[in-house]
């Protein structure tokens, strides 16, 4: 399943800056808060007296409880509001560390780890490491150098209790679904240490739609709270296929051994289902394993 691997260290440098006062017209970015309260990323908002500059609008790691500035985000331009732009930010739960990413139009633009340390915070590119590695899988899939609009890849982020940092990528190189454009697709997991600044894991292999679709699905696409639905068939009938996707991208992530227990599970899992009546009680019990499913996406190496 994994046919390319790179183990690639992060280059890890601290950005030293000046005291310098609150920048005027910025503000702390929603949700990039640190989960003691004390952290944030600042940003340009865009105004009539701003107006938003992609090419000149530079990011910050701030105290927000004491209003300084510890330093410059190197290598970002990003003003809130911006189009076609996105920024999000996974925090450790004991705030010594976040995971930026910065989202171009199709994909992520940037990832960077900003780790703390006596001086300030380590800047650490992580999204160079992820690229080249959907890249080259992506290349040796295709055989060409540039497949249609390029590899874009969608990133979800989990950080574990022992602080390892896990990454799960899904990128394709036709993102508007063009039918008469030839599309390849790729996975990237990975695994990386803050303290030893080394990824443990870190391998790209390439997959096909159908695949792309149950993994897109799987990550990014179960989180139904914005949905309102006609009535609980409906839901039910939403529900169903989501289950049924992931179940799928589980088949392809675990090895058979460990499928096979989720197998005999779900097996087991849907004779309990099948006897509990009413439909918005069916419902609540899917939701209930679509979250205990969702965790072993995770496990998979």
């Amino acid at each position: 399943m994994r046919l390319t691997v790179s183990l690639i260290l992060a280059f890890s440098f601290v950005t030293t800056l000046k005291a310098m006062d609150w920048p005027k017209d910025y503000v702390v970015g929603e949700g990039t808060k640190s989960p003691d309260g004390v952290y944030g990323i600042l940003m340009p908002e865009m105004n009539e007296t701003t107006g938003g500059d992609p090419d000149n609008s530079p990011n910050y790691l701030v105290d927000v409880k004491k209003l300084r500035v510890i330093q410059k985000i190197d290598g970002v331009n990003y003003f809130r509001g911006q189009s076609h732009a996105g920024l999000a930010v996974t925090w450790s739960a004991d705030s010594s560390f976040c995971v930026v990413e910065y989202d171009a139009r199709f994909g992520f633009d940037s990832i960077f780890l900003l780790r703390r340390e006596d001086n300030g915070f380590a800047q650490t590119d992580l999204g160079t490491t992820i690229q080249k590695s959907l890249d080259a899988a992506t290349k040796k899939e295709s055989h060409v150098t540039d497949a249609g609009y390029g590899c874009q890849g969608s990133v979800a982020v989990r950080i574990g209790k022992d602080h390892k940092i896990l990454f799960r990528v899904i990128s394709t190189t036709n993102p508007k679904e063009l039918e008469e454009v030839k599309t390849y697709c790729a996975f990237f997991q990975g695994a990386y240490d803050p303290a030893s600044g080394h990824w443990i894991v870190s391998n790209a292999h390439s997959v096909n739609k159908k695949i792309y679709d149950e993994l897109s699905t799987s990550f990014f696409g179960l989180d139904d709270s914005n949905t309102q639905y006609a009535d609980a068939q409906s839901e039910a009938e939403s529900l169903d296929r989501n289950l049924n996707q992931l179940y799928a991208a589980l088949r392809f992530l675990l090895p058979k051994a460990e499928f096979d227990k989720v197998k005999t599970a779900q097996i087991a899992w849907l004779k309990q289902r099948d006897a509990v009546s009413g439909i918005a009680a069916k419902n609540l019990l899917v939701r209930a394993r679509i979250k205990s499913l969702q965790d072993l996406l995770w496990q998979s190496k």
